[in-house]
């Protein structure tokens, strides 16, 4: 059942600052959470698992921006009205259990050509529900954007990355590590929704309705095709290497992703946070004064960890990650730099 149904509020100044602070945390948290985790299989998990893991995890992205995720930007406009949530929940529910379908399918498949992949494709089919929550999650989280809801926007995704390195280094130390590393991926996902579902009070029962969403459609479809564009620009690549090169070889590159990742995670966690709210108020005065900021805020935030990084990549990688790991330094530092600029 929906409990909101009232249109945006837009946020004030002192909602602004609130939005800023929740917003700089939830940067800070999700970048750490997933980068310490990260560090901890990196030394636990052999290179060519990583590696094998990484273009599962890349073609799984690229399946689930095949789905209507354009919804999200359409129930951001406007009032929503209940039928057009529950029409949403409807087709997102069943975009996920095709793409979910989908990605276990390829898994079979592909371990029929590439051996690295045979001895893991039960382990990695598991991924395959990740798909089915990442696209729920996203109308009730459209709810909370609507509410301008800057600490519960956050809140979730802290708890849910916490949760999940629990979980994966439970796992790790207590079954597998390669199982540990699929584990958390799988778990952030779940907890995730749930969190958002709770918080929001707002997940509609599924109906199966298309017609309902015929409004949005033009909107959604191009929202959906600007993230198809942007999940092939970071994610293709990946996939496209792992049928050229050794898994191991994939696994060095996709941890000069991860360094990119971080930058473009930071950014993406000010947008869900604070730039997708008062975009969702709909007062063009109030996104010009949040663009001025957010852009000040994220010069801070990326710009400056990216120098050092770029100055020191070769021995800070192999502080952290490990000797085996220094090959990584050069596309580490060009993928760095690249993340940096897509603010």
């Amino acid at each position: 059942m929906i409990a909101e149904q009232s249109g945006p509020s837009a946020p004030g100044g002192s909602s602004l600052f609130t939005g800023a602070v929740w917003a700089t945390l939830n940067a800070g948290l999700s970048v750490a959470f997933p980068l310490l985790l990260f560090v901890f299989f990196a030394r636990v998990v052999p290179p060519a698992q990583l590696g094998v893991a990484a273009a599962a995890l890349a073609a799984l992205e690229l399946i689930k921006a095949l789905g209507p995720q354009g919804l999200y930007e359409a129930l951001l406009q406007g009032e929503a009205r209940l039928e057009e949530q529950q029409a949403a929940t409807g087709l997102l529910l069943a975009a996920g259990a095709a793409g979910a379908a989908l990605f276990v399918i390829l898994t079979f498949a592909a371990s029929g050509v590439w051996s690295e992949l045979r001895g893991m494709r039960g382990a990695v089919a598991l991924l395959a529900p990740k798909v089915l929550f990442d696209l729920l999650l996203l109308q009730p989280q459209a709810a909370l954007a609507r509410r301008a809801a800057f600490r519960p926007l956050a809140a979730r995704v802290m708890i849910a990355n916490l949760l999940a390195a629990i979980v994966g280094v439970g796992v790790a130390l207590g079954v597998e590590p390669f199982w540990g590393l699929i584990g958390a991926y799988l778990a952030q996902s779940v907890f995730l929704f749930l969190f958002t579902a709770a918080w929001s009070r707002a997940f509609a029962r599924p109906v199966w309705a298309p017609a309902v969403l015929r409004p949005m459609a033009r909107q959604a479809g191009l929202a959906s095709a600007v993230r198809l564009a942007g999940a092939a620009n970071n994610y293709l690549d990946q996939v496209l290497l792992a049928l050229f090169v050794p898994a191991s070889s994939l696994a060095r590159f996709n941890l000069g992703k991860r360094i990119e990742a971080t930058l473009v995670t930071a950014q993406a966690a000010f947008s869900g946070v604070l730039f997708q709210p008062a975009f969702a108020a709909g007062d063009p005065q109030q996104r010009a004064q949040v663009i001025r900021r957010g852009r000040a805020l994220l010069t801070a935030a990326c710009g400056l960890p990216t120098a050092v990084f770029a100055a020191n990549a070769e021995p800070l990688i192999t502080l952290v990650f490990g000797a085996r790991w220094a090959p990584a330094a050069i596309p580490a530092v060009l993928l760095a730099v690249g993340g940096a600029g897509n603010r």
